[in-house]
């Protein structure tokens, strides 16, 4: 079976699993784990930051409204297809927003208003691992996994 379209089955609740998005914003606020982006440099920066964590958590309320459990490992679903599949949704949708102009024009508005131009100078200068090497990085871990 092809991972990229195979649904995963619904998740179990899992009494030894982990929530997995309090885990992460945990860990993203955690002032030992240094982000790669110079986040929270500024006010605007510090709100964005606010803001994403917010985003966060507002997707693990959804989760659970949806599914009827928080995200948690040992959940029946392999984590590596689900985000193998998101990432390749990601990337279309970032083609369509390059495709359509919205994603230059967001940009243009980042850079126009100023506020976020230390995150903008990193990013451009970010050659590491984009959202297409980390899909095809997915698919190899996934097919690994398929293999065990």
């Amino acid at each position: 079976m092809n991972p990229a379209i195979t649904p995963e089955p619904d998740p179990v609740e899992s009494p030894d699993g982990v929530a997995v998005w309090p885990a992460l914003i945990a860990t993203l606020r955690d002032p030992s784990q240094q982000l790669n982006i110079e986040f929270g440099s500024n006010i605007a920066g510090r709100a964005a930051l606010s803001q994403w964590y917010s985003d966060m958590q507002a997707r693990h309320e959804d989760g659970v409204l949806k599914y009827g459990v928080p995200l948690k490992t040992n959940n029946g679903r392999s984590a590596l297809v689900d985000a193998y599949q998101e990432s390749l949704d990601g990337m279309v949708y970032l083609m369509q927003a390059q495709l359509d102009g919205s994603f230059d024009r967001a940009l243009r508005a980042l850079e126009q208003a100023g506020t976020h131009s230390d995150i903008l100078a990193q990013w451009r200068r970010q050659t590491t691992v984009n959202a297409r090497q980390q899909s095809f990085l997915l698919s190899l871990l996934v097919q690994a996994e398929r293999t065990r």
